[in-house]
């Protein structure tokens, strides 16, 4: 590819509430362990391999002795009685804990092999993707109908999770080699590495996100323990264009013209997805009793719809339906009908009750000082 038609740029990308991509683990136990340190309380996340203990029958002992949950201190020196002679070597990273109670399993966030936090490019070009749909679907409401019904109506079956695909190749392309966002590439971020911070890792932290909707003393209620980057952390990342599918020799087979200006201004589409997007989370927030979250949701707004250049995006786990979705488009007839399509909301009749028939009934927020906030709002701006 001729390097006249890549058009590279650098982003800076700041945390502005707690943002969890997972990796797929769960930590256990064996994995982690809890440690008190000047009256805070840490994860220990280590190598139950690199312990040191060698023993066979010292090594089932000890299986059954993290499995107690023992704190860090006192694992370090039953390791050391069990032969391990620098047990402190098998830390791989430290978090400070910032939720009380137990923690069973513990969600990790993606890292590198060095155990450094990042931010992946799909995760982010899966955001943008999203926002540049929603868009689409704004400014083609005929079409967005037609495809919909199609979903809904048509006669194969598919699972929920692709219900989609028919809405995305009509938008974009037939197919992977026909996509118009093979024209944005997307890198991995660098790592979120702090140099002489050792095992710890700061602006990060564990914590505690919790389902808000549910009716107060459900069953279903949901609280999960998962790693997160905390707002203030930033990263960098690079996203490059390829101009050349846009050309007029590409475009007999490609057919990608009429996306070139929406792509080349990606951020626009951000800036517009994100402010409607705020505001349906500060309603919920309103509708909850949630004042202080609700506010910062539409503090956030302003800013996304003041801003000339970069952008707001949801990205990672929590951001929820809506979040990954052009659902904030379909008309009340058109969610009744893909909630009864594609069952979703089953044996949810109490919580949609509890808020009014809203869909999605429940949201999922972390507890901070400004109070329950929504996951995954990140800032991008250009890198100077």
């Amino acid at each position: 590819m001729p390097s006249r038609f890549l058009q590279a740029a650098e982003w800076n990308l700041e945390v502005l509430s707690p943002l969890h991509i997972g990796s797929g683990d769960r930590l256990s136990p064996l994995d982690y362990a809890t440690h008190t340190e000047k009256g805070k309380r840490l994860l220990v996340v280590y190598d139950f391999a690199a312990l040191g203990v060698t023993d066979p029958q010292k090594l089932e002992q000890m299986v059954r002795f993290v499995q107690g949950g023992p704190e860090w201190s006192r694992l370090r020196e039953r390791a050391r009685e069990w032969g391990a002679e620098r047990p402190g070597d098998a830390i791989r990273y430290r978090l400070p804990m910032l939720a009380q109670g137990k923690a069973e399993e513990v969600a990790p966030i993606v890292r590198n092999a060095e155990d450094y936090a990042y931010v992946p490019g799909s995760s982010l070009k899966g955001a943008i993707r999203t926002a540049l749909l929603y868009q689409w679907a704004m400014d083609h409401p005929r079409q967005l109908k037609q495809l919909v019904t199609g979903a809904v109506h048509g006669e194969k079956r598919v699972r929920a999770e692709f219900a989609a695909g028919d809405l995305e190749k009509g938008a974009f392309g037939r197919d992977p080699n026909h996509d118009a966002l093979r024209a944005l590439r997307v890198a991995d971020s660098a790592p979120h590495a702090y140099p002489g911070s050792g095992t710890f890792r700061p602006k990060e932290a564990v914590l505690r996100a919790e389902r808000l909707g549910e009716a107060e003393g459900s069953s279903e209620a949901l609280r999960l323990w998962l790693e997160a980057l905390l707002p203030g952390a930033k990263l960098r990342l690079r996203i490059t264009l390829d101009s050349h599918l846009f050309t007029p020799q590409a475009e007999p087979e490609l057919h990608l013209g009429n996306w070139r200006a929406a792509i080349e201004d990606w951020p626009a589409a951000c800036r517009r997805f994100s402010a409607d997007l705020l505001e349906s989370q500060a309603q919920m927030l309103d509708r909850l009793g949630k004042a202080n979250g609700a506010k910062w949701c539409r503090d956030l707004k302003n800013e996304a719809e003041r801003r000339t250049a970069g952008c707001l995006l949801p990205i990672g786990w929590g951001v929820g339906w809506e979040g990954k979705t052009i659902g904030m488009l379909m008309e009340d007839e058109a969610y009744a009908e893909v909630k009864a399509r594609f069952e979703l909301a089953r044996g949810k009749d109490h919580a949609s009750a509890y808020l009014d028939g809203i869909f999605p009934a429940t949201r999922w927020a972390v507890n901070t000082s400004q109070g329950p906030l929504p996951l995954g709002w990140v800032r991008l701006t250009p890198h100077s």
